[in-house]
């Protein structure tokens, strides 16, 4: 029979002693996981996308053209997509807007952030060359041609940003805009200019070294230079545009404005000619010059009153606009021409450069644990008072002797 020496004995005890060391590990780690799951790290989703058309027809929505989407679900420090060229735009919209040099770029960040910028941009987001045209004809969708106008765009861009706290920010470039306005309404005023062109003819052959006339519509209908919407606005620059401004609306005072400083520049270079002629030579031209003034006043009275409707055939055409959708997205758009709104079936809408940053979330992952501070403390402290008892429960065993059998 073997003997149980006191060194089995302390033996066996360490080994006991080693189990439950290992038990006090295990539970104490156990609360520390546990409570690791509920503090789990979060990724973010961010996106952004830029186009350089998008609108609706007939009140169907085409969706956006020549689009770009960066989006990041939280895999990549960056995202990025750019695109420069290379756009057809269909159907009606595409018979009135044209487009030169253009691109768009977007990119979308792990930290909730992104950014997006079109129009005169690269692929890369660098500035870049633009040009658009927009040909407003009612009769491309039916409608008559009373008013028709084409926008000249020299330059233009959009870019959003959304930082990580959901703060947007936007701004927009839309400059060297002119416009020529034509259209039945516009024609009516041939004939009384023509009227108005024989007696300033009729004037010139008793006044000899007027400057001829200058009709102020002309081929293609009256011309409204970019100073003319500068000084419309009030503004010395394109880049001090406010947001949302309508240039259709300017158009009606802009259109009798030039008609009216033509025919004023024109009768007070005819008066001042006929007045310094002398006496009896000048009663002739005075009968000639009364007979200019009254055609004069049938064109400016035609003009106060004809160009007022310019809004309610055309629609509008706004420049830098912005807005917040529904899905929690911005867009800052340079240009969005609401147009034809006696279309039936709903007006035809364009918007051109758009930046659209959102909507970015944050959405919670478990790529790892993360021990929160109160979560380790209350581990640490089970561990520490486990330990502790664990301790006094050993000086105890030591305290008490071992009793050795010996075999007989």
């Amino acid at each position: 029979m073997e003997i149980q020496t006191p060194l089995f004995w302390r033996s066996r005890r360490r080994l006991r002693g080693g189990l439950k060391v290992g038990a006090v590990v295990v539970l104490a780690a156990g609360i520390v996981a546990s409570g690791a799951s509920l503090a789990s790290a979060a990724t973010s989703i961010s996106h952004g996308d830029a186009n350089l058309v998008s609108g609706s027809v007939f009140g169907t929505t085409i969706g956006s053209i020549g689009a770009v989407d960066a989006t990041n679900n939280g895999l990549q420090a960056l995202v990025t997509a750019g695109a420069e060229g290379g756009v057809t735009i269909p159907g009606p919209i595409g018979q009135i807007l044209t487009l030169q040099g253009f691109g768009r770029y977007a990119d979308a960040n792990l930290n909730g952030s992104s950014d997006a910028y079109a129009g005169g941009v690269t692929a890369s987001g660098a500035p870049g060359a633009s040009a658009a045209q927009f040909n407003i004809t009612p009769s491309t969708v039916g409608l008559p041609d009373l008013f028709t106008v084409q926008f000249n765009v020299g330059q233009f861009s959009s870019e959003a940003h959304l930082a990580a706290d959901g703060t947007p920010t936007s701004s927009s470039t839309v400059s060297n805009v002119n416009a020529v306005v034509g259209g039945s309404v516009v024609n009516s005023l041939n004939g009384p200019l023509t009227t108005l062109q024989n007696a300033y003819n009729a004037l010139g052959a008793l006044v000899p070294g007027l400057t001829p006339f200058t009709s102020p519509v002309g081929p293609n209908g009256i011309t409204i230079g970019q100073d003319q919407f500068l000084n419309a606005i009030g503004v010395p620059s394109w880049e001090q545009v406010p947001a949302n401004t309508d240039l259709v609306k300017l158009l009606p005072q802009l259109m009798a404005n030039k008609v009216n400083s033509a025919i004023a520049t024109m009768l007070a270079q005819a008066a001042t000619a006929v007045n310094a002629m002398p006496f009896p030579m000048n009663i002739a031209a005075q009968v000639a010059l009364a007979t200019l003034q009254a055609a004069a006043k049938t064109v400016t009275d035609l003009a106060a009153t004809s160009f007022g409707s310019v809004a309610s055939v055309i629609g509008s055409f706004v420049l830098k606009p912005t807005a917040t959708n529904s899905n929690g997205s911005y867009t800052q758009s340079a240009i969005k021409a609401s147009l034809f709104p006696g279309l039936s079936g709903g007006a035809m809408a364009i918007s051109l450069a758009n930046a659209t940053v959102g909507p970015n979330t944050v959405v919670p992952t478990a790529p790892g644990p993360m021990i929160s501070p109160m979560v380790l403390g209350v581990g640490g402290a089970t561990l520490f008072a486990l330990f502790s008892v664990l301790l006094i429960l050993r000086r105890r065993q030591n305290a008490v002797s071992v009793p050795v059998t010996e075999v007989r």
